[in-house]
């Protein structure tokens, strides 16, 4: 039995349409529909007039005929010859009758004559209608003669076959439609040209776009483009080169934590060797340590590397923004610092306003990017030293944590806030704390600037926030510092 996902496939699919049939739908069908009712309007009028001719014909007949009804007497008769009789009803096509008739009598020509059938035309003095007689269609025209020699009213009836007219008609049909067939056909492979012709660039995009791979992407070329699509192709362009940079960033990321993870992973394999091997007493003791160490930097550095995924524009479309007090956030995020502080002869201290500093935020991200702060801090102060925390609410919200260490070359720059850099190749760290603050602060719209620390020496790291009221932009929308 079908599930429902296939069969909204399958309905999906239906309603799938093509491009190329739509465009020659709409530009067909109104010439056809054109062309069609011009052929119709054509071939009525063709015939109308063709009609009218042999109604013509048929006028004449009947007036003729009357000029030859004389009165003998008291009698009523057709004075016509038998040459001229011949010559009136030869014809190859259609076979003519006729009759003269008064009141009480018919004087000459067929005993019964057909009833008028559907409309009646009054052509000039004459009544002409259609009927039937003797099995065959006919065309009928009756005048009634009222001469003032004849003393008396007398119709005058002709009627014709019309093979002859049928014949005409169709000449007419074949003389109009012929010529309408062949211009649609010719409409049809023109339009036909033009529209595969004009669908052609969106097939060379389609493709550059299937031989693209995840090894190399590039721009589709958008020479020959149509005006109208080459929105789309700069569109897609802007697309591929977005994906690009971030299937670079990610081989290079993933390259970058293979290679900072081959490290710990070394160390915690020759240490539980070291500690498997080596007897009970000191060295069992320095290897369990390292062993313990070696652990704690792996589970730090992978958290880390979890922490800067979650902190890509995925992970903020799946938190939401909230409102947070910045000295709240200081005050419980530096309590949980002040043990490690304390154990390294550190006094680590708050200076913040008292009253909150509300800003719109990922509290969790942004927990971990002032984590961060205050653990570079630590790992580059001085020993004894100090490490301030600090909130400012003016000229914007913000938050700062500076220390008292040697700071930074300024020949660096922002070059700590890239991915596995470390400004002192011999310690411990991956590189990556500075990293994930900034992406944190990219997806806050924060600025985020460096400074100089605790009198006139050390590190200044400092966070600029947008007012609660600005919105905050998604970092797939706006320029990383």
């Amino acid at each position: 039995m079908p599930t429902f996902a296939a069969w909204w496939r399958r309905r999906k699919l239906r309603r799938l349409y093509s491009l190329r049939g739509r465009l020659l739908l709409w530009m067909l069908l109104p010439l056809l529909l054109v062309l069609s009712c011009s052929g119709v309007i054509a071939y009525y009028q063709a015939v109308y007039y063709a009609y009218s001719e042999y109604d013509q014909t048929l006028y004449d007949h009947v007036h003729s005929l009357s000029q030859l009804v004389e009165k003998h007497g008291k009698r009523v008769s057709l004075n016509m010859p038998r040459q001229a009789k011949r010559m009136f009803l030869w014809d190859d096509f259609d076979t003519t009758y006729y009759q003269i008739s008064t009141a009480n009598r018919v004087v000459a020509g067929e005993k019964k004559f057909p009833m008028p059938h559907g409309r009646i035309l009054k052509y000039y003095d004459t009544l002409i209608f259609d009927g039937e007689f003797k099995g065959t269609p006919v065309r009928v025209a009756i005048l009634v003669a009222d001469h003032p020699e004849l003393g008396q009213a007398v119709q005058v009836k002709v009627a014709q076959t019309q093979h002859r007219r049928e014949k005409l008609t169709r000449k007419i049909l074949l003389s109009v439609l012929a010529p309408q067939l062949a211009l649609i056909v010719i409409v049809i492979l023109v339009v036909s040209l033009g529209v595969n012709r004009s669908l052609r660039p969106l097939s060379a995009m389609s493709r550059a776009l299937d031989a693209q791979n995840h090894q190399r992407i590039a721009p589709i070329p958008g020479t020959g483009v149509p005006r109208e699509v080459l929105p789309l192709v700069r569109a897609i362009n802007d697309l591929l080169t977005r994906l690009d940079e971030a299937l670079a960033s990610q081989r290079k990321f993933v390259a970058n934590a293979a290679h900072q993870l081959r490290t710990p992973l070394t160390a915690i394999r020759l240490n539980l060797d070291r500690l498997l091997t080596s007897a009970p007493g000191r060295e069992h003791q320095e290897a369990e340590a390292h062993l313990r160490a070696s652990v704690e930097r792996t589970i730090r550095l992978s958290r880390q590397l979890l922490m800067l995924a979650r902190a890509e524009p995925e992970g903020l479309r799946q938190t939401p923004l909230a409102l947070l007090d910045l000295v709240d956030l200081a005050r419980e995020e530096g309590m949980e610092w002040v043990p490690p502080a304390l154990a390294m002869g550190v006094e680590l201290s708050l200076e913040a306003p008292d009253q909150p500093v509300w800003i719109q935020a990922h509290a969790t991200l942004l927990r971990e990017a002032l984590s961060n702060l205050i653990d570079n801090a630590l790992k580059y102060g001085s020993r004894p030293g100090r490490v301030v925390i600090g909130v400012s609410a003016v000229p914007t919200p913000g938050l700062w944590v500076q220390d008292d260490g040697p700071g930074i070359d300024p020949a660096v720059g922002d070059k700590v806030f890239e991915r596995f850099f470390r400004n002192d190749e011999g310690g411990d760290g991956a590189g990556l704390g500075l990293a994930i603050v900034k992406e944190i602060a990219v997806l806050h719209a924060a600025r985020i600037e460096l400074g100089q620390g605790l009198e006139g020496r050390g590190l200044r790291v400092s966070l600029s926030f947008p007012l609660p009221e600005e919105r905050i932009v998604p970092a797939a929308h706006h320029d990383r510092p």
